[in-house]
């Protein structure tokens, strides 16, 4: 009498055909080659290796990221991955704390009648020195402590000179490069001890 034998594991599939005897044969011949190579539980039944998608992805929900699931018919472990979220920033909240560009003004109020002959009498190279010598002049001549961005960029209108175009950068570079001067924020600046030594040594006056 014919038969017909088949076996599916993982779509590995074994497929017997014939006598019944020949079946039987090519069955316990299988059964010892599963034995040596997946263990004596693959000879005694033959699981489907991997559970549907969809039974993991529906268990998958109700473990926290990174536990196992196990299929209690298979023994398939299934290891979830964290679900990473990206959080969408609202466009209203970021333009409410986005800071504030400085844009410099003149001080109307601002008046120093020194300081057009004061500066002049100094051989000031660059952006370095003017910021140094302005900062010096309002803090140590004018009595102006703290003093402002504004009152540096009036500075520069006040004795005809144009502005650094990154103007705050150079208020910065002042600070956090050269450390002539301090601070927190541009309507309370300070002049240091390092700016006034540069002050002293480093500036020259015209001969």
């Amino acid at each position: 009498m014919a038969a017909k034998l088949r076996i599916n594991l993982a779509e590995g599939t074994f497929e017997a055909e014939g006598e019944d005897e020949f079946v039987k044969a090519m069955h316990s011949e299988f059964q010892d080659y599963v034995g040596r190579f997946f263990g004596e539980r693959a000879t005694r039944r033959s699981p489907e290796l991997t559970p549907p998608a969809d039974e993991i992805e529906d268990r998958s929900e109700e473990v926290a990221a990174g536990d196992e699931l196990n299929d209690t018919e298979t023994g398939v472990s299934v290891k979830r991955n964290p679900v990473r979220r990206r959080r969408v920033s609202n466009s209203s909240e970021t333009a409410g704390t986005k800071k504030l560009r400085y844009e410099p003004r003149v001080d109307p109020d601002l008046k120093l009648p020194g300081l057009v002959e004061a500066f002049s009498s100094y051989e000031l190279k660059g952006h370095k020195d003017m910021v140094l010598f302005f900062a010096h002049y309002l803090s140590n001549d004018a009595g102006i402590v703290p003093f402002t961005a504004d009152h540096i960029f009036t500075c520069y209108r006040i004795v005809k000179e144009k502005p650094p175009t990154a103007f705050a950068q150079a208020l910065y570079d002042a600070h956090k490069v050269r450390h002539f001067i301090k601070f927190e924020k541009l309507d309370a600046i300070y002049v240091t001890h390092i700016g006034d030594t540069a002050f002293e040594h480093d500036l020259k006056k015209k001969d």
